[in-house]
């Protein structure tokens, strides 16, 4: 590890320093840097969307690290993970999250979810028990039936997991989907960091996964509308 990086090792304030900067680059979310015993940095993680590639972002994390602490590191010992943002962009949509609520009453909780494209506002809810597997459940099924609103059918998707997990020493959620389309079965994965509140994480998780699919399912619905039109 000695050839990766030169220099003293880097005290406590440096350290918080060198993280605040890199936090503060475009597009990054989170980031964490591990020192060892003499506080000479072995591990860098970031936390980006997806604006720019992994190999870029690296890349500015050593120009950052060279010039505001005289460090220099090895791209070896930083590793960036990348998370979609709450807007799924594509040419022809642009959903966004318009907002969410949550009710608890008694052992029960229900989740409703808001989403909007173009003036359009599509909302889905879902009820689950209040434990925590539950209410994370529920707020990825309200956002999976926000999604249906949105593409007019229902049973494409349907919530498989959603499980708490930490990532860059902070915490996140992963969510699976099932997709169900034109004779077609997919499992689709989709994580997002807690930066406000876990509810919302796990909506931005959800829609993190159905993204991959999002638009082709969306332009194929629109066709066969199209075609049913030229019929009649």
């Amino acid at each position: 590890m000695a050839d990766m990086l030169m220099g003293s090792g880097l005290d406590k304030e440096t350290v918080v320093k060198l993280e605040s900067l890199i936090n503060r680059m475009g597009g990054v979310l989170a980031a964490k840097v591990v020192t060892d015993g003499s506080g000479r940095p072995i591990e860098v993680h970031v936390l980006t969307n997806l604006e720019r590639s992994p190999k870029q972002v690296a890349r500015d994390v050593q120009s950052c690290a060279a010039s505001a602490c005289g460090v220099q590191l090895d791209y070896r010992i930083i590793s960036v993970a990348q998370v979609s943002d709450d807007t799924l962009v594509s040419s022809s949509i642009r959903l966004r999250i318009k907002g969410f609520g949550v009710a608890m009453e008694d052992n029960s909780v229900m989740v409703r979810v808001s989403l909007a494209n173009k003036g359009d506002v599509f909302e889905g809810t879902a009820t689950g028990v209040s434990k925590a597997q539950g209410k994370y459940t529920a707020a990825s099924l309200a956002c999976v039936n926000s999604l249906h609103k949105f593409l007019g059918a229902d049973y494409i998707f349907s919530v498989v997991d959603v499980q708490k997990t930490r990532i860059a020493g902070l915490d996140a959620f992963n969510v699976a989907l099932n997709n169900v389309y034109d004779d077609r079965q997919a499992i689709l994965t989709g994580v997002a960091l807690v930066q406000e509140d876990e509810y919302l994480a796990v909506i931005k998780a959800t829609l993190h996964a159905a993204n991959r699919v999002l638009e082709k399912i969306w332009r194929g619905r629109q066709q066969g509308a199209k075609d049913i039109e030229t019929d009649l």
